[in-house]
């Protein structure tokens, strides 16, 4: 009988993974390693790592996956605090959302290509990360995904991209490039809030909504041309763009709130269709270009 439990449990471990401050799972079978050198390594023979599934992380320095892994769990290694450096290795198609959110030393990440979805947060507060590589086969971007990653520098965000999340690049202060492909069509609210480093962006035509406060606070933002296609400007989406001079708007714009451009104080010049005259405040005492 004794036997059978403890096969019992090698299995579900082997499907769960749960493991406890010193690399082993909460039943005592070491699946995955932890070799007394603050490195966790992976049995080939592991396929998913589940969901929440390392507790007490802050020493962990390095992760070796298995050549087998397919799934990464939600919050599997959120505040891993030594953790600096992390190869996800080739046929991991799902990292869960907050997978490595809050690792304040990660600054290496390597995705592989097959990579579906970056979910929710999954990225979030990890704070020395400068650069990363998002694969192009990446389809999803979610809420906040590298939010607060404050030393972030340049993103590219992959052709197959439809909709930047909520919050998806909030407060990465130093961020100062971002390519967005044409084929965009969302995106969402506070994306690109307080980035304080960004002087430039290109929103692609295919772009169609762009939500509430989404720059609100980029502060070295000189210039912006909204696509074809946008119908609205909603609440504080330009605020506190305090280097923007130039708003080129769209022939489809029916609507522009109040707020949007509030706080703008070098505003020069704005661009908008006839339709528009009197529809709108005026910021500044800019001078008004109709088309």
């Amino acid at each position: 009988m004794k036997n059978l439990v403890m096969s019992a449990l090698a299995i579900r471990d082997k499907v769960l993974g749960l493991i406890d401050d010193y690399g082993e799972n909460t039943y005592g079978t070491p699946y995955p390693i932890f070799d007394g050198r603050a490195r966790i390594v992976f049995p080939d023979w592991c396929v998913d790592v589940a969901q929440r599934s390392i507790r007490s992380p802050k020493r962990i320095e390095e992760i070796l996956f298995s050549k087998s892994l397919r799934t990464i769990g939600s919050e599997c290694f959120s505040y891993c605090e030594s953790l600096r450096a992390i190869t996800v290795p080739n046929g991991v198609f799902m990292i869960g959302a907050l997978a490595f959110s809050c690792c304040s030393e990660l600054q290496e990440v390597t995705l592989p290509e097959g990579l579906k979805d970056l979910l929710d947060g999954t990225f979030h507060h990890c704070s020395k990360l400068k650069t990363i590589k998002i694969p192009s086969s990446v389809t999803k971007l979610g809420y906040h995904c590298f939010s607060n990653c404050v030393s972030l520098e340049t993103i590219a965000v992959p052709d197959k991209v439809k909709t930047l999340g909520d919050g998806c690049f909030t407060a990465c202060i130093g961020l100062n490039y971002v390519s967005l492909p044409e084929g965009l069509e969302e995106i969402g609210a506070n994306v690109f809030t307080q980035c304080k480093s960004l002087t430039a962006i290109t929103i692609p035509y295919s772009v169609t909504e762009i939500g509430t406060r989404c720059f609100d606070g980029c502060e070295s933002l000189k210039y912006i041309i909204i696509p074809e296609g946008v119908t609205r400007i909603e609440d504080a989406t330009f605020r506190d763009c305090k280097s923007l001079k130039n708003v080129v708007l769209p022939n489809t714009i029916q609507f522009v709130n109040a707020t949007a451009f509030e706080s703008c104080n070098a505003l020069e010049s704005m661009t908008m269709p006839l339709s528009m005259k009197n529809k709108i405040p005026l910021w500044n005492s800019c001078k008004i270009n109709y088309t």
